[in-house]
């Protein structure tokens, strides 16, 4: 995200201000702030999908954190889907229950992150912002998510609205991928992890009518929002 940042400083330097770490901008007559943060190295992502039956195991041995809320992702870039292999860093706009924010996943390594987010008045404004510097979208994820925890880790459950179910794992600090093999075990999963999200559904295009259906989806989305 800090490209964005820089790219709008380099224009107009005397806009931007910061205090606490957090930088304030406007930007076509609407607010913007910056807040950049870093995911730990020891949170460790394994993603996979599940099942009915899974998911009502998963519900069982596990405590909730946060209620299901609905979260709607757009992707932005310059290179589509190859927009993460070519520059290291994928941008979305993101709406979670009324709150709307762009956020940057820079690639650290196979499993973890550094990650900034900037929040935007509406999605509106944010593809508009990210439009005037030649970014164009090419993936809409429409889901819910309950967040809910065991002793090791986050567990994120996610129902998609064109993939199905998922559940994705975030190893708290000390943890490694082995203490959590045990548990997968127990409720059923095979150790055969998901790539992202972004990487299925690049497969997945491959396929017409998948492609067809995500393609609505996204100019569904550009209409609801022009």
């Amino acid at each position: 995200m800090k490209n964005i940042l820089n790219y709008y400083y380099s224009l107009h330097p005397d806009e931007v201000s910061h205090k606490d770490n957090k930088y304030f901008f406007e930007y076509l007559d609407c607010k913007y702030v910056f807040e950049p943060f870093t995911r730990p190295l020891s949170d460790i992502d394994c993603l996979y999908k599940i099942n009915k039956e899974i998911k009502d195991k998963i519900i069982k041995s596990s405590y909730q954190i946060e209620e299901a809320t609905k979260c709607v992702d757009l992707c932005m870039g310059k290179y589509g889907f190859d927009s993460l292999e070519k520059l290291g860093y994928i941008i979305r706009l993101r709406n979670k229950s009324g709150k709307c924010i762009i956020e940057s996943k820079k690639r650290l390594d196979n499993n973890s992150w550094s990650e900034a987010q900037l929040t935007i008045p509406t999605m509106k404004d944010g593809y508009a912002f990210l439009k005037n510097i030649g970014l164009q979208p090419y993936l809409y994820i429409n889901r819910t998510r309950e967040i809910r925890k065991i002793d090791i880790a986050k567990v994120y459950i996610d129902d998609l609205e064109i993939l199905g179910t998922f559940v994705e794992f975030e190893l708290e600090e000390g943890y490694e991928f082995k203490d959590l093999e045990k548990y997968l075990s127990e409720i059923g999963i095979e150790n055969n992890p998901e790539k992202l999200y972004g990487d299925i559904f690049k497969e997945r295009t491959k396929e017409p009518e998948f492609n067809e259906i995500l393609n609505n989806a996204i100019n569904d989305f550009l209409m609801k929002n022009k």
